[in-house]
């Protein structure tokens, strides 16, 4: 599954669009550099709205997939403040 980011890095928000034709339910989970799990939304579009302004400067990495047990996708979020 192929995703974009936009804006990446990303100031206040950012947009995580990925394949969706079917309008599947699918989940993203945000994590910190640390492996903390910071985030988890549900969509059952081909967008995921991020508010960035909550998270510190850095580098964080997701995951999006229907769920655990499948094949998920991971990607890599940068917030510049």
């Amino acid at each position: 599954m192929a995703f974009q980011i936009r804006p990446n890095p990303a100031n206040e928000k950012a947009t995580i669009y990925f394949e969706n034709p079917k309008n599947d339910e699918f989940e993203l989970i945000l994590y910190n550099l640390s492996g903390s799990k910071l985030l988890t939304k549900q969509s059952s579009t081909n967008a995921f709205n991020i508010d960035a302004y909550n998270l510190i400067k850095g580098i964080y990495f997701f995951s999006i997939g229907k769920s655990l047990n499948q094949e998920r996708v991971i990607g890599k979020l940068v917030v510049q403040h």
